[in-house]
């Protein structure tokens, strides 16, 4: 096959789902491991959904309806974020208004390895850390520390990430806070 198409394997190759003796209809679920190898460009999404068909099936008893699966988007690189010294409880008073939480991101490929040679745009969200993972409406509490660009160093494959929260979850409905760190998606569609 051409270097620049897409291939998917599927293990079973097929599926088989009982049938009804009755000859109502009725409704099955099958599921199968799916692997799919494709070019990914940096430049521009790459998203897939897989269609499900029946094997023609020359019978008018039978009739199975395609089914489609949720869209799957393609990426190269996966970020890794890390905390390190974080304690489940941070206080912003203590240790003065300089005190700030440190948030190192790693720009990494599916193997874990660290990817150099790219500069990818970050982006911060302060979120509460509820069921839908909420954005905080006043997102001007969230304070970064340093530079106000945020991106992987293209000589390291890493960003060190330095921010305050300006305000206490009390005020916010006892919600704790979480932040959101991602690539950039406009700039770096390739990058989870």
């Amino acid at each position: 096959s051409r270097s620049d198409s897409v291939q998917l394997s599927m293990n079973p190759p097929t599926i088989s789902l009982p049938v009804s003796k009755t000859g109502s209809p009725s409704e099955h679920i099958a599921k199968a491991r799916c692997r799919i190898s494709c070019p990914v460009q940096s430049s521009k999404p790459t998203a897939f959904s897989i269609q499900f068909n029946d094997a023609k099936i020359d019978n008018p008893l039978f009739e199975i309806k395609p089914s489609f699966s949720q869209p799957l988007t393609i990426v190269n690189a996966k970020l890794k974020v890390e905390s390190p010294g974080w304690e489940d409880t941070w206080y912003k008073d203590m240790g003065g208004r300089d005190k700030a939480m440190l948030a190192v991101a790693s720009l990494c490929d599916k193997d874990g390895r660290i990817i150099t040679d790219r500069k990818v745009p970050l982006h911060l969200t302060l979120r509460y850390d509820n069921e839908e993972r909420s954005p905080v409406t006043k997102q001007d509490i969230f304070r970064m520390v340093g530079s106000s660009f945020h991106y992987i160093d293209p000589e390291t494959g890493k960003a060190s990430l330095q921010f305050r929260i300006e305000d206490v979850s009390k005020n916010h409905q006892g919600q704790n806070f979480i932040v959101e760190i991602g690539a950039d998606k406009e700039r770096s569609p390739d990058v989870a």
